[in-house]
């Protein structure tokens, strides 16, 4: 077993001053003798942080937090099967009138693909993909 850590988790615990280690450590202690990993796409969505930062100093930071996102846990890539179980599962929840996020449903179907859950402060989004188990880890405050 283990979790897919969705993007806002990581850009949560970044704008609070958590290096990623921390954040990893942190959030283990609430999930025990469970792996961590992140799906690509949240690479992407750090990367665009960092191009977005407003300062120097902020940049640097956002960038060593994803450089050591890299480094200490497992990144999912999107992989082919991911690929399509994205598009069935966007169909089929269009269909019901749900859209949901490209991004958010890559992150997804990575965490069905692995049988991970995904660790998201937005579970009403995510609760709304069939067969994915979500937690909320960290509150926003």
């Amino acid at each position: 077993m283990g979790l897919i850590l969705d993007s806002d988790h990581l850009i949560l615990s970044e704008r609070r001053g958590f290096t990623a280690l921390q954040t990893l450590m942190e959030l283990g202690s609430k999930r025990p003798g469970e792996q961590f990993g992140v799906s690509a796409i949240s690479l992407a969505e750090l990367r665009h942080g960092v191009q977005r930062a407003s300062t120097q100093s902020r940049r640097d930071f956002r960038q060593r937090f994803l450089d050591e996102i890299m480094t200490v846990t497992k990144v999912f890539p999107v992989t082919a099967s991911v690929a399509l179980l994205v598009g069935e599962l966007d169909a089929e929840l269009e269909m019901r009138g749900h859209k949901i996020a490209l991004a958010d449903l890559i992150i997804a179907c990575t965490a069905l693909e692995q049988d991970f859950t995904v660790a998201t402060m937005n579970l009403r989004h995510f609760e709304r993909i069939p067969g994915l188990r979500v937690v909320n880890l960290i509150s926003p405050r």
